[in-house]
């Protein structure tokens, strides 16, 4: 045929077909470039056939001309309705068919480039789209954990990858320890895996670099405790987290196969990693900014809003579910000497040393709080009264044993402490710090470096309501 040998001489694949029928049929299996029908075929038309292939998912990006021998303006005129681009006149002149052929592929070309323009547009807004879910899903999140889990979830979920991970570099231990994993198989590297740095692209990631951290060699010696797991067949691309100049970790990708990251697949990874690091930065300045606002600034110890906050909340667990809590007030002796003889810059360091030896004498689930001056509070929940009595002398006895440096040589400092448990009348944080605070004074009266249990004496000796040293504050 003289078309097909046209074709094939301009370096074009041609299928052909006897029938419509057979033609449909490999429309449906595969897209077509080009696609030359004459006007009748058995069992339908040509123009019967385009408008079919019109319909296809592809359709819309082939170029179809007609063939016929009609030449009445109304045949021509139903050849464009019918979906085509133009027609090819019988009997076809080689040289024209040609010239025909060579505007066809230019036809075809601008398709082509129409085609990829609409794929590159699609890719490029589901990308934005993506990156716009996770963007939201960190500024929903409160915690820098919330922020990694979520942000992977998102990136995995709608990328398809069979891995992401994100891990945290501890240069102090020389370790990548994997902090969050969304992962499409089990075979996925766990949640506190360790790497040793030595295997990981620190370098470069620290200059900003995208870098790949290849599996490790058969004969490598994996040291006792680090469980590479899937890192073992599986190229991971690594994008570095970088927070105010500081690499801090970095977000990793695989494919199943272990192949490569696509471009469009890398540059969503991008966007991602740093949409991550400014969410992580931003987390862990909002968590700084709540620390000091609920941190007492010389001592370290809670301030007075925090330490009665968390109070009124321990008061509220003990009478719900009838457990023991005990508090206790702590003065520092003769601090007012300390001031006048040494300095208050002596004063303030006085201040900052009890209240780290109360805070690593105390358990962890006790509250030390700055209550004001040179007077802490410290909550003991599940401590009933005998127990609270014994914490208070091991740190009457731990600060006793303080020696602070000072410029003028060394000084040591007392402290007394007044101890009361929640219950009977002392049945709120108020009533429980005025009755710790009255068995305080007793124990100043006592001679001091003195613990001392608030009693009924005591109730009765300071009348129906105690008086506390500081003005009261309840958080409002």
């Amino acid at each position: 045929m003289v078309l097909e040998a046209v074709l094939k001489a301009r370096g074009w694949a041609v299928d052909s077909f006897a029938t419509a029928e057979d033609a449909w049929v490999a429309c449906q299996a595969q897209a077509y470039d080009l696609a030359v029908l004459d006007w009748m075929l058995p069992g339908k038309t040509g123009l019967e056939l385009c408008q079919q292939i019109r319909a296809l998912d592809w359709g819309d990006r082939t170029l179809v001309l007609v063939e016929t021998a009609r030449s009445r303006t109304s045949d021509l005129q139903a050849v464009l309705e019918a979906g085509a681009d133009d027609y090819l006149s019988k009997p076809l002149d080689p040289d024209l068919l040609d010239v025909r052929l060579a505007i066809a592929e230019r036809g075809v070309t601008l398709l082509r480039e129409r085609k990829r323009n609409e794929e590159a547009k699609t890719r490029a807004l589901s990308r934005l789209q993506t990156v716009h879910e996770i963007d939201q899903a960190i500024l929903g999140s409160h915690s820098a954990m919330e922020i990694v889990e979520s942000a992977l979830g998102h990136l995995q979920s709608l990328t398809g990858l069979a891995e992401v991970h994100a891990v945290e570099l501890d240069f102090e231990t020389g370790e990548a320890v994997v902090t969050a994993v969304a992962s499409s198989d089990a075979a996925s590297v766990q949640v506190g895996s360790r790497i040793p740095l030595e295997r990981f692209p620190v370098e470069s990631l620290r200059r900003g670099v995208t870098s790949v951290l290849e599996p490790p060699n058969p004969t490598y010696e994996r040291p006792a405790g680090h469980a590479l797991q899937s890192l073992q067949d599986r190229t991971m691309t690594c994008f570095p987290l970088i927070v105010r100049g500081e690499l801090i970790g970095s977000l990793n990708l695989a494919k199943a196969d272990g192949s490569p990251l696509d471009e469009e697949q890398a540059s969503m990874a991008h966007e991602v990693a740093t949409s991550l690091a400014v969410g992580i930065q931003n987390s862990r300045l909002t968590a700084e900014l709540t620390r000091l606002a609920a941190i007492d600034e010389l001592t370290g110890a809670y301030n007075r809003r925090k330490l009665f906050d968390l109070g009124a909340r321990e008061v509220l667990r003990s009478q719900r579910f009838g457990r023991p809590l005990s508090a206790m007030m702590l003065d520092i002796d003769h601090f007012k000497q300390v001031n006048d003889r040494w300095g208050h810059s002596v004063g303030d360091r006085v201040l900052l040393c009890v209240a780290h030896c109360c805070n690593r004498t105390v358990r962890e689930v006790d509250v030390l709080g700055r209550y004001g001056g040179e007077e802490f509070a410290i909550l003991l929940p599940e401590a009933c009264a005998d127990e609270a009595v014994e914490v208070a002398e091991r740190v009457r006895s731990e600060v006793e044993g303080l020696v602070i440096p000072t410029d003028g040589g060394a000084l040591s400092v007392t402290v007394s402490i007044g101890v009361a448990r929640l219950g009977d009348d002392a049945n709120d944080l108020r009533s429980l710090l005025a009755r710790a605070d009255a068995a305080m004074y007793e124990a100043k009266r006592a001679g001091r470096n003195t613990v001392r249990l608030f009693t009924e004496r005591l109730a009765l000796d300071s009348g129906p309501d105690v008086p506390s040293q500081q003005p009261y504050y309840d958080g409002h």
